[in-house]
């Protein structure tokens, strides 16, 4: 056997290896994430079983929070979670937050006081929840942001006029709203460089 042909044939040994190594690793991580995951769904079904006692803020976000290990987190999901008003305090220990989804949750207006720290937050999703006009002035602070969600929210012509205030917008999503035709041709008046999606 050739010193190139034996030098190939390891090549491909090693690849071989390093592919199965990776198969493996993936393959004992999923099941332990969709384990962990099932769990925090029970964990939500049994909070709201129990009348709403405890807090609804996800059981492993606490634990991080008291473990201080959130200061890195970017990205947080609590889409269809029991969340509300109150549980948004938490939020605080979220400073470099850059993806948020909220939608489907159970805040209102008055929830959005949270967000006024994240000064980082990139793509904020409230679509289906109780969210109105008066609201929208609770994001002020958020000046990076650049995709807004509220789809099937409360929002009126009047509540875009807050949103004027953000320089960095580039998508803002109404569909389901009582925003009118002739509110949003005056907002991309306003603003020619947003892009309305209803």
């Amino acid at each position: 056997m050739s010193r190139a042909f034996r030098w190939r044939f390891q090549f491909s040994l090693c690849s071989l290896f390093f592919l199965v190594l990776a198969v493996a690793v993936v393959g004992s991580w999923l099941p332990v994430e969709m384990r962990r995951q099932r769990s925090e769904r029970e964990s939500a079904r049994a909070i709201v079983a129990d009348g709403g006692k405890r807090s609804r803020f996800p059981s492993f976000l606490r634990r991080l929070i008291r473990d201080g290990s959130l200061e890195k987190v970017t990205s947080l999901d609590l889409k269809g979670t029991p969340v509300t008003d109150a549980d948004l305090i938490h939020l605080r220990h979220f400073p470099f937050l850059a993806y948020l989804h909220l939608n489907g949750t159970h805040i209102t207006d008055a929830g959005l006081v949270h967000l006024r720290e994240l000064r980082y937050l990139i793509s904020l999703d409230l679509s289906e929840t109780k969210v109105t006009d008066a609201g929208l002035e609770n994001l002020r602070g958020l000046k990076r942001l650049e995709l807004l969600y509220v789809s099937d929210t409360r929002i009126s012509d009047a509540g875009l006029v807050h949103l004027r205030e953000f320089t960095q917008l580039v998508i803002v999503c109404l569909d389901g709203t009582a925003v009118t035709e002739q509110g949003v041709n005056e907002f991309e008046q306003a603003l020619p460089t947003y892009e309305v999606w209803r």
